[in-house]
């Protein structure tokens, strides 16, 4: 999990960080009402079929974005 850092964008690619997902707790990330694109880095073998995604936040509501990492190892 820590070779795909989940990186957070605006819509039109302003970095606004990453976070490392745990195999055990997922992760969470506080984010300011807006419009944001969850992706992961693609190096190497595999990646998420889930992602790019397009999500949307909004004051006061939180939202849940499950994914499968392929971690490469077999």
């Amino acid at each position: 999990f820590a070779a795909r850092p989940i990186m957070i964008t605006t819509e039109g690619g302003t970095f606004i960080g990453s976070v490392t997902a745990d195999p055990d707790s997922g992760y969470s990330v506080g984010l300011t009402p807006g419009t944001y694109v969850v992706d992961i880095r693609h190096p190497g073998i595999g990646g998420s079929g889930d992602l790019p995604k397009t999500i949307t936040i909004r004051a006061g509501e939180t939202v849940r974005l499950d994914i499968s990492i392929d971690t490469g190892i077999r």
